[in-house]
């Protein structure tokens, strides 16, 4: 599925936590590893930039450290290489990710800048928002393992919710598991139903309510058990009734030591007006384990922000 890895880095060892997840991905996608180092122009003083000699020595000491990680992944049996760009650092990642047919995209959600109140750093944001491909996300602040090889994910979940489009990453998730040995977990919130109403809902009301979340309850069920029956790896299935299916699912990450969410872009409302529907949103700032996210609307399928129209045409494209 993933033929093309690309992992920007900064140069940071923060950046690095992406390294072990590439290495088992790669190996069980058997891709093609990218390393990319985008150089921005450091300023020495003010209004002058970093003169000839500098700038020879950055690039030097740049293509050594990837020439390093290069061999580190070679070394695995994996085929590797590198590129460094130069310029503002989220548009050349982007650039890049068109140009090169990049399939999965894995990034660190803290780098050079170091750690911060904030779940992802700002330079992560831009690349995220403007790739429109799959990305994942790993959290720096949680990261520990240095070593190249020996990660494995003991358990994956993918939430569902009864669409062709959450169910994308199903044959994805089920070679991981495998790869990995790991636990495969299908998970499904039925949300609580709500009665609009000034007062109270009366005993007809509540009546209602009830059942229809029992109807959902039961269908939401026999939807988990349709799912497992087409896979070829054993999963097992979680079911929870909510009025936060977000919150809900966070809390089944959290209780069931999830090393690894797989979500779909896009879910049952996808429209393509927006990168990534409520809940992956959700999941991308506010969730606290490795995210893998597979983008199912093309860049040219999506409709561009009121924002990048503005920039294009303040550009006159």
């Amino acid at each position: 599925m993933f033929q093309h890895i690309l992992l920007p880095l900064d140069g940071s060892r923060l950046a690095e936590c992406t390294l072990p997840h590439a290495c088992i991905l790669a190996k069980a996608f058997n891709s093609k590893v990218t390393l990319l180092r985008v150089i921005e122009e450091a300023q020495t003083q003010v209004g002058v930039g970093l003169d000839s000699v500098e700038w020879y020595l950055k690039m030097e000491e740049t293509t050594a450290y990837l020439e390093g990680l290069v061999r580190r992944f070679q070394d695995t049996g994996l085929a590797a290489d590198y590129q460094i760009l130069e310029g503002p650092a989220a548009q050349r990642v982007l650039e890049f990710v068109r140009r090169e047919d990049v399939d999965l995209m894995l990034l660190s959600s803290h780098g050079k800048s170091g750690l911060c109140p904030y779940n992802i750093s700002g330079v992560a944001q831009k690349i995220i928002l403007g790739a429109n491909v799959s990305t994942m996300i790993i959290r720096a602040y949680r990261s520990v393992q240095r070593a190249l090889e020996g990660l494995r994910y003991r358990r994956l979940i993918v939430p569902l919710d009864g669409s062709k489009r959450a169910e994308l990453f199903l044959p994805l998730a089920e070679t991981l598991a495998k790869a990995c040995g790991g636990e495969l977990l299908l998970a499904h919130v039925v949300r609580e139903p709500e009665a609009t109403c000034r007062q109270f809902p009366s005993r007809r009301d509540q009546a209602l309510i009830q059942e229809l979340l029992e109807r959902n309850r039961m269908a939401g069920s026999s939807y988990l058990k349709d799912v497992q029956s087409r896979l070829d790896r054993t999963a097992r299935t979680h079911l929870a009734v909510s009025s936060d299916v977000a919150l809900a699912l966070h809390e089944m990450v959290d209780n069931e030591g999830v090393d690894l969410v797989l979500l779909s872009a896009h879910g049952r409302s996808a429209k393509p007006i927006w990168p990534f529907g409520s809940l992956t949103t959700n999941f991308i700032f506010f969730s606290g384990v490795a995210l893998l996210i597979a983008q199912d609307f093309s860049h040219e399928e999506l409709e561009p922000l009121a924002a990048e129209l503005t920039t294009r045409e303040s550009k006159g494209h």
